[in-house]
C-alpha cells in the first residue's frame, strides 16, 4: 500500500498535560429513557490485585449524596464485549472506546518505543478511536486505519512522531536544564572555596572581583533560569476544563493514559551549601539570597484540583496516571533533585477521582500494559436517582459504590456528576 500518513493532526490542546495531566474517570453518562434521568457508572472491583468478575446486582450498594439508590441493571464488560447482564430494566450500554495517549516526556527513550509498539500490537481494537497527544501536537488515528495498513506501519509512524515531536517540543526545556546544570556547578565551585571556580558562561572573572559578587551574579542567573523553567511547564486550568468539555458528550468509554516522566532540577550539593551558610551566619544578604533560592524548591499545583476532578468525573473520562521513574543522569559537582511533586500529587488524586489506574515504574512498557488491562474489565451500573431535589445551580452529586458482605475488596469509580 502507498505510504500514506495514518496519524493526522486534528487540534492543539496545549501543554496542559505536558506539565502533568493525567485523566481518569469511569464512564458515567446520562441516557434518556422515557424522559427519566438514568445514570451510568463504570465500576471496577479488585481483590489482591485481581479483577473480580463474579458479582451481580445484589452484591452492590450505591449511594448518591448519602442516599441509597436502587440499582436497575449491572453489565459485566470484558475484552470489549458485554459478557453478562443482570437487568431489572433494559439499557443500551455503549462500550466503544476512545483512547487518548498523553506523552509528557522530556527525553526520548527506546522504552517508550517498546511501550507504544506493544500497545498497538496487543491492545488496539479495530473499533477504537485513538488520539496521540505529544508535547507538541495532537493526532488522531484515521477511521478504519487497521483495515488500510498493517499494525507495523502504524507503529513506525507513531514512533517517528513521538521521537521528532519530543526532540522539537522540549528543546527549550532541555536547554534550560543544561543552563541550570552549568550554573549549579559554578555555584558549587564558588561555595567550596573558589579553587576550582569556573567563570560564568561567556565572561572572564576580573581581578579583584570577589567571590561574594560572583556568587550573587550566579544566583541571579540561576533564579532566572528556574523562573523560565516554571513558565515552560505551567499548566493552564482553562485548557484542562476545555478538554473535559470536549469529551463530555462523546459516547462510549473514554480513557486517557497520561505518561509522565519525573523531573529533576540541577541543584547545589547540600553539604557544600550548609558549610558555606555556617561560615556566613552574620551576613544577612547572603542568607537572604539563599532563602529566595529555596523558595523554588517546592512546586505548588497552580490549578484547582477539586474543580478539575469534578469536571473529569462529570465528563465520564477515565484517567490512568503512569508515573515513569527513570533515574536522573548524574553530573560531577551538582545534585539532580527530583521536583515532580505538583504533577504527581495532583494527577494521582485526579486519577482516583475518575476511577482510573495509577502506577509508578521505570519501565513505561509495563505501566502502559497494566493500565490497559485494568480498563478492559469493568461493570456498568445503572440507576435512576431518587429522593433527590435538584437545584438550578448545577450542584455536584457525589456517588459511592460498595460491595456488600465482602471484605478486602477495592472498588473504583468516578466520584459523581453535575446536575444538568
Amino acid at each position: 500500500m502507498q505510504n500514506k500518513t495514518v496519524l493526522i493532526r486534528i487540534m492543539a490542546l496545549g501543554i496542559f498535560l505536558a506539565a502533568g495531566l493525567a485523566l481518569l474517570a469511569q464512564q458515567q453518562s446520562f441516557v434518556e429513557q422515557s424522559l427519566v434521568l438514568n445514570v451510568e457508572v463504570p465500576v471496577r472491583v479488585f481483590k489482591d490485585g485481581k479483577f473480580q468478575a463474579d458479582l451481580i446486582t445484589k452484591d452492590f450498594e450505591l449511594f448518591e449524596d448519602g442516599v441509597p439508590q436502587k440499582i436497575e441493571a449491572v453489565y459485566l464488560v470484558q475484552d470489549g464485549q458485554i459478557k453478562r447482564s443482570d437487568e431489572k430494566k433494559r439499557f443500551m450500554p455503549e462500550i466503544e472506546r476512545t483512547l487518548f495517549l498523553f506523552l509528557q516526556v522530556t527525553e526520548y527513550s527506546v522504552r517508550y518505543k517498546d511501550a507504544l509498539e506493544n500497545f498497538i500490537e496487543t491492545n488496539l481494537l479495530p473499533s477504537d478511536n485513538l488520539y496521540i497527544v505529544t508535547p507538541l501536537k495532537t493526532y488522531r488515528l484515521r477511521d478504519n486505519a487497521l483495515g488500510m495498513v498493517t499494525k507495523e506501519d502504524i507503529q513506525k509512524q507513531l514512533i517517528e512522531i513521538l521521537r521528532s515531536d519530543t526532540l522539537l517540543a522540549t528543546s527549550e526545556y532541555r536547554q534550560t536544564i543544561k543552563s541550570l546544570s552549568s550554573l549549579a556547578a559554578q555555584l558549587t565551585a564558588v561555595l567550596s572555596g573558589g579553587a576550582e571556580r569556573a567563570p560564568t558562561d561567556g565572561f572572564e572573572v576580573a581581578d579583584g572581583y570577589d567571590d561574594a559578587r560572583i556568587m550573587q551574579d550566579l544566583l541571579l542567573q540561576y533564579s532566572s533560569e528556574l523562573i523560565r523553567l516554571e513558565t515552560l511547564r505551567e499548566i493552564h486550568q482553562l485548557k484542562l476544563l476545555d478538554f473535559a468539555r470536549f469529551l463530555k458528550n462523546r459516547p462510549g468509554q473514554k480513557h486517557v493514559f497520561f505518561i509522565y516522566q519525573r523531573e529533576f532540577i540541577p541543584t547545589i550539593e547540600p553539604r557544600i551549601m550548609t558549610q558555606y551558610l555556617e561560615f556566613n551566619q552574620e551576613h544577612h544578604d547572603v542568607l537572604h539570597s539563599f532563602s529566595d533560592l529555596f523558595n523554588f524548591n517546592y512546586r505548588d499545583t497552580n490549578f484547582n484540583i477539586d474543580e478539575v476532578e469534578k469536571a473529569y468525573a462529570d465528563s465520564s473520562i477515565s484517567i490512568q496516571f503512569l508515573f515513569v521513574t527513570m533515574p536522573a543522569q548524574q553530573e560531577f559537582g551538582i545534585r539532580m533533585e527530583e521536583h515532580s511533586e505538583d504533577v504527581y500529587s495532583a494527577w494521582k488524586q485526579i486519577s482516583a477521582a475518575t476511577g482510573g489506574y495509577f502506577g509508578a515504574s521505570a519501565r513505561p512498557e509495563i505501566l502502559l500494559q497494566t493500565a490497559v488491562e485494568a480498563t478492559e474489565n469493568y461493570y456498568l451500573i445503572y440507576y435512576t436517582p431518587k429522593n433527590i431535589d435538584y437545584s438550578e445551580d448545577r450542584k455536584f452529586r457525589r456517588i459511592t459504590v460498595q460491595v456488600k458482605d465482602r471484605s478486602g475488596y477495592k472498588v473504583s469509580h468516578r466520584i459523581g456528576y453535575y446536575e444538568d
